[in-house]
């Protein structure tokens, strides 16, 4: 069944808007210049005029005509970031940066709460230890302050993590603040929370790094990754099944291993039992803690086994060996994300909404395919 008109009408109005093709104190085209070029009646413009007006997104001026409503109140136009892992990993600083930039365009200032880690180096466990207590004073100072919105990273590594995701998301819907969530959701994959995600396809991600594998003729590939989990791993380790099930390969879920990369004895067991000819990493980190502790074993890579990672994050190409990995559009994750959240201030009541970024592989010397014997792979949007 297709949409109404006017809510058409209205949609393409508002994509206008929250592009920026039309910013606040601009005048819009008349009715009949609307009805002209959309090629609809003068009472379906008037119809969508109407729902827009409601969602305080425009002002109709009688004898003046229609113009694009600025934000009314200073505290309206701030919106919050809540980064808890900002200032320790490569990939949420060029994605705030983009935030960042997209604001201003839209009117809105931003604030930066203080959620940082406890330190910055990861914890016995190799997961980056994010202080949740510093995550919910941030909370509280973005409600105090009056945002308008929040971007959200979902801490999620651990239960303590996720009781303190809830707290946050909790209050931010008591203050009537709207959420948007980046890299990952705080449901569990392949279900899916009330908020609005920004993200990397995860899955397919993983997935274009196994075949590579693959194809290469690698055909006892383990998984590597720090204990703990999110919806984003979930979704990484998915795309590692299903690229073994397309290659008529049975699952194994002994060769999915959780543990510390810079653990000598634990490596060396997993070599043991498995005899792998390929590890695909959870991140880039885990790749390379693996990649240092295979030369101190005496493993050569990519000859014995291939190495691959996750995120291309800055010293991957540096590495004794150049690391294969997946490239994330930080950047374009970073508009996304600022675009979802105008919509979604203007529009608070419409469902969640994903959006997923396609991300590009980078084949380097770690895998032991030639780049150039490896067609390039784009990015799109899905």
């Amino acid at each position: 069944m297709s949409r109404p008109k006017h809510q058409f009408v209205r949609d393409y109005i508002q994509n206008s808007i929250d592009s920026g093709h039309f910013v606040p104190g601009d005048q819009l085209p008349t009715d009949d210049e609307l009805s002209e070029r959309l090629s609809v009646s003068r009472p379906t413009i008037a119809r969508a005029m109407r729902d827009l007006e409601q969602l305080g997104l425009i002002r109709r001026r009688v004898g003046a005509g229609t113009f694009v409503e600025a934000k009314s109140s200073e505290s309206e136009q701030r919106l919050g970031l809540l980064i808890p892992e900002l200032g320790n990993t490569e990939i949420f600083e060029p994605v705030c940066a983009e935030i960042a930039r997209t604001v201003q365009p839209f009117g809105y200032s931003l604030l930066w709460g203080d959620a940082g880690v406890v330190n910055d180096s990861n914890t016995k466990e190799g997961r980056l230890a994010v202080s949740a207590e510093r995550a919910e004073r941030a909370c509280k100072s973005f409600i105090d302050e009056g945002v308008t919105g929040v971007f959200f990273v979902p801490m999620v590594s651990t239960q303590q993590d996720k009781d303190a995701d809830r707290r946050i998301l909790d209050r931010l819907d008591e203050a009537g603040i709207a959420v948007v969530l980046l890299d990952r959701d705080v449901a569990q994959f392949p279900e899916r929370s009330s908020y609005d995600l920004v993200t990397v396809n995860h899955l397919s991600g993983q997935l274009k790094l196994c075949e590579l594998l693959l194809k290469s003729g690698r055909k006892r590939i383990a998984y590597l990754q720090w204990p703990g989990t999110s919806d984003s791993m979930e979704q990484r380790l998915a795309g590692y099944q299903l690229a073994l099930v397309r290659a008529g390969q049975v699952f194994n879920p002994e060769w999915v291993h959780q543990g510390d990369a810079r653990d000598h004895e634990f490596i060396g067991q997993i070599l043991s039992d498995h005899n792998p000819d390929a590890f695909t990493c959870e991140n880039d980190v885990v790749a390379a803690h693996l990649m240092q502790t295979l030369n101190t074993l005496g493993v050569s890579i990519p000859d014995e086994i291939a190495v691959v990672g996750f995120d291309d994050v800055k010293y991957a190409q540096l590495l004794a060996v150049p690391l294969t990995t997946i490239r994330q559009p930080c950047a374009q994750l970073g508009e996304v994300a600022v675009r979802l959240m105008n919509s979604r201030i203007a529009a608070p009541h419409m469902p969640a909404r994903t959006v997923q970024l396609e991300s590009e592989l980078i084949v380097r010397k770690s895998c032991g395919v030639a780049a150039k014997d490896e067609p390039a792979i784009s990015r799109e949007i899905q």
